[in-house]
């Protein structure tokens, strides 16, 4: 199901929803497929902008 989307920097790995902060989080390779980085994103913020919103 795709509810919104948004344009973000690339590989995303996973996500996780803070539904109470209106927080989420992208777990993402800092370059192709090594070392990690999390990625808080404003979910309403980037919507409204079609981008993402750290």
């Amino acid at each position: 199901m795709l509810y919104k989307k948004f344009i973000c920097t690339p590989w995303v790995q996973n996500l996780h929803w803070v539904a109470y902060k209106g927080v989420l989080i992208l777990i993402q390779n800092k370059v192709e497929g090594h070392q990690w980085r999390f990625t808080y994103i404003d979910l309403n913020k980037s919507i409204e902008t079609g981008k993402q919103v750290v």
